[in-house]
């Protein structure tokens, strides 16, 4: 959700502390994520992410709602380079 919700300005600050502090909680629990794998779990999950406002759309949630949504999912989906992780 860091995806939909956080100008690129700010998600680039937190998403990284964010998904260290994930998989050291993670490590305590006997769950070895490793680094590049999360990295790209996160960018899976990020272009998911981009479901949730199709959804509010489609729901006949109000534009003003939705489209700040998608336009902050579709630039996470190019910082992130899901492109590439989903083989496009």
């Amino acid at each position: 959700m860091i995806a939909l919700h956080g100008e690129a300005d700010h998600r680039a600050e937190v998403e990284g502390e964010a998904l260290m502090f994930y998989a050291a909680e993670l490590a305590k629990h006997g769950v070895h994520y490793r680094w590049p794998d999360l990295r790209r779990d996160y960018a899976l999950g990020a272009a998911l992410d981009l479901l949730y406002p199709v959804r509010l759309c489609a729901l006949g949630v109000p534009e003003a709602v939705w489209a700040p949504h998608l336009r902050r999912g579709f630039a996470a989906f190019d910082d992130l380079g899901c492109a590439s992780v989903l083989g496009i």
